[in-house]
């Protein structure tokens, strides 16, 4: 009996110790704050974004950030998983829901239009472009990340001129793998060149030009 009761209360003790930890870690909006990391990191790069301007625009200190995303490099990965939630997924379904790989490669490049047009972006590169630089690529862990990112890109297109090519809106002898090695590199390039200048009219006209020349 006496035993039983030392247990329950115990138990009592550990259940209050489990809920003050996640009130702890409760104190700040975890989605929000990590919807505000993003965007800094999508400004400023990995490297270039300090850890004192991601604790203010996520509204934490220290202490929490610590104790729940541990790490710089842990809230890069997070970040990176939301700008996909977010911002990668239009051009993802796009790709994807559009009837053949024709029309689906050209509305996924109008939806990197889409981004570079928006003033409300914190930057013209997007973030998964971005992190083909040395100081990411330096890492294997973000270097494993960014090489699964484009490797997804390159799959998903591949997908989309193998259906054409089963459906017979694509030759047989159509080099589907080469061609969406190239276009996922052209979509690299675009992020890279709009930084320097950027007007919608000249890219699309030069994006059709690169479709047409192969063979879409």
């Amino acid at each position: 009996m006496y035993l039983s009761r030392v247990l329950q209360i115990l138990d009592q003790y550990v259940l209050v110790g489990v809920n003050l930890v996640m009130s702890r870690k409760r104190e700040f909006d975890y989605d929000k704050a990590i919807g505000q990391a993003m965007r800094v990191f999508w400004r400023h790069g990995y490297s270039c974004a300090s850890l004192r301007d991601l604790l203010k625009a996520m509204k934490i200190g220290e202490g929490s950030f610590y104790n729940t995303v541990k790490s710089k490099k842990n809230l890069y990965l997070e970040c990176l998983k939301r700008y996909r939630e977010t911002e990668g997924i239009k051009r993802i379904q796009a790709l994807t829901s559009a009837p053949n790989a024709r029309v689906g490669i050209r509305d996924m490049l109008g939806k990197i239009f889409d981004c570079l047009d928006d003033p409300k972006n914190p930057s013209n590169l997007c973030m998964f472009a971005a992190m083909i630089s040395e100081d990411v690529m330096a890492d294997s862990e973000l270097k494993k990340f960014a090489i699964a990112a484009v490797n997804r890109a390159q799959a998903l297109i591949e997908e989309k001129l193998n259906e054409d090519k089963k459906e017979g809106r694509l030759p047989k002898s159509y080099d589907a793998h080469t061609a969406a090695f190239v276009i996922v590199t052209y979509c690299q390039g675009i992020w890279r060149m709009a930084m320097i200048s950027y007007k919608r009219e000249q890219f699309e006209r030069e994006s059709e030009a690169f479709l047409q020349g192969l063979g879409l």
